[in-house]
């Protein structure tokens, strides 16, 4: 099967299950997810290169994580109220220190895994509740506003956490994880300055030549140049996706590049959503459906108990 063949497979799909997924009132992340699983090797086996599954599922994932940091405006997030950094990460070390606890009690992991589980099992998704909040049209309530400088919180906190698994993963050499952290550090302190600095004339110059459309080549430029960067750091190239996008947003593009890719906001997330399902494993879903259920269960009236109680404490209202 050829691989534009292999592509167009997965176009079909999702055109035939995200609509009815609306149709039945369920989420179209949903849909998206299905799709994947439809595709996955442990389904219908319709993506038969590897090659284009692991290349598909890293362009979708970056791109993502290209938009996540498009919302990491600097200003926005020193305009954040210090009560919802506290909150958030109170939140976060509760959150993190109960599912730890949990996954190295009851799932029998390692203390290090249990606390990779934590950790992620602590943050949130800022693009499912973005766009929950749009669909519904509540991003400009108070809540909404609360709920989004939260989750820009979590987004920030999700940085150090990618950068830290490295350090987690069986590493022997200490010098090298602090070596690769230091390189972290260094190269978005680098980065940021190199854009203050340098960039900021060059995005100046182009802006006035009235082109709109150098406007995408200037994304696309910066965020390949920063992932050839990161390559050749051996960092990670989701975090170079993410740096990209948090470059722009501290730029005059960052209302340009936001116009030009918000008719395919949807489809950024629903791609990333295909690839997730792609590599989930229907057995192990039937396998362990009751822990599944279960752990999402918990999960959510965990972190609802949590988020209430700090809330409550903050002197919100009940219905905030």
């Amino acid at each position: 099967m050829s691989i534009l063949l292999q592509i167009t497979l997965v176009l079909v799909i999702a055109l035939l299950i995200v609509p009815l997924s609306k149709r039945l009132r369920l989420p179209s992340v949903l849909g998206y997810l299905l799709t994947g699983i439809i595709l996955s090797p442990s389904l219908l086996h319709l993506i038969q290169t590897p090659e284009v599954m692991s290349s598909f599922m890293q362009v979708s994932l970056m791109a993502l994580m290209f938009w996540i940091g498009l919302q990491l405006r600097p200003q926005r997030i020193v305009q954040i109220n210090p009560s919802l950094w506290m909150m958030a990460a109170l939140q976060v070390l509760i959150s993190t220190l109960i599912f730890t606890l949990m996954a190295w009690v009851f799932l029998q992991q390692s203390l290090l895994a249990s606390i990779v589980i934590g950790l992620a099992g602590s943050l949130s998704a800022l693009t499912l509740v973005i766009q929950h909040l749009n669909h519904q049209e509540q991003f400009a309530t108070s809540y909404g506003q609360q709920a989004y400088s939260i989750l820009l919180i979590h987004a920030l906190l999700a940085i150090l956490v990618i950068a830290a698994i490295p350090l987690f993963a069986g590493i022997r050499s200490t010098e090298h994880g602090v070596a690769y952290f230091a390189a972290l550090i260094a190269t978005l302190s680098g980065l940021f300055l190199c854009n203050r600095y340098l960039m900021q004339p060059l995005y100046r110059w182009i802006a006035k030549s009235g082109s709109h459309e150098l406007h995408a080549i200037v994304a696309i430029a910066v965020t390949l140049a920063l992932l050839v960067l990161m390559n050749t750091l051996g960092l990670n190239l989701f975090l170079g996706a993410l740096f990209a996008g948090i470059l722009l947003a501290d730029s005059d593009f960052r209302p340009a590049v936001e116009s030009a890719i918000r008719p395919f906001q949807g489809l950024l997330m629903g791609l990333a959503f295909i690839s997730l399902g792609m590599s989930l494993h229907l057995a192990d879903l039937l396998n362990f459906p009751w822990m599944i259920l279960g752990g999402t269960l918990i999960l959510i009236l965990g972190k609802f108990a949590i988020n209430l109680a700090l809330a409550r404490y903050h002197q919100n209202s009940w219905r905030n």
